[in-house]
């Protein structure tokens, strides 16, 4: 099962390239901090996800938006490219925030999807960081980072259609709304195990 989620990651991130805008996604350096430490990396803490009707681990702890915290955490590495995918449920909706690492750069983007709208909000890195205890990314070692974000999205014509039905009202989105998009902002710090594809 384990296995088969990682693997749904990792297509999971690759489609999303084709997905509402066509971004192009900009690549930094990352910090290595060796001693990089938060109470995060020495829990073992987990909560039941009644979707999956199982215990999942509690891995991350990234704050979006000054609400909601991101709490799961899975990492795959493929050749030369490590894929971390960091994510929550909020009721029905699902927020994740994947980090792409090619040659000691990265880059980041945001998605969420909602019920109401099955056209997944995408944002995009308008400042990026992150921060590792090491750059050894070798299958079955232990990640552990910080990662800060702020990204931003366009709607696209599907997610305007669904603005009114997604609070129950016959609103429309303004203009200026669908001019400025949305933010997403996203602070904290994450642990995984290297899992291979």
């Amino acid at each position: 099962m384990k296995k088969l989620v990682l693997t749904y990651t990792l297509i999971s991130f690759l489609s999303n390239f084709a997905i509402g805008q066509k971004e192009v996604l900009q690549f930094d350096s990352i910090n290595i901090n060796q001693n990089l430490t938060d109470l995060l990396f020495v829990k073992n803490d987990s909560l039941f996800d009644d979707i999956y009707n199982k215990r999942i681990a509690i891995n991350a702890s990234c704050v979006i938006n000054s609400s909601d915290t991101l709490y799961a955490c899975g990492c795959i590495v493929n050749g030369d490219t490590v894929i971390i995918d960091i994510s929550g449920r909020f009721g029905e909706i699902i927020i994740n925030q994947y980090i792409k690492i090619y040659k000691n750069k990265f880059t980041t983007f945001n998605k969420e999807i909602e019920p109401i709208c099955l056209v997944p909000y995408m944002a995009y890195p308008v400042k990026q960081k992150l921060i590792l205890q090491m750059d050894n990314y070798e299958f079955g070692k232990l990640i552990n980072g910080y990662i800060e974000f702020e990204g931003k999205g366009k709607y696209t014509q599907e997610q305007i259609k669904c603005f009114g039905s997604a609070f129950g009202t016959k609103d429309e989105m303004t203009k200026e709304q669908i001019k400025q998009g949305f933010t997403r902002n996203i602070k904290g710090f994450f642990k995984c195990k290297l899992e291979s594809k």
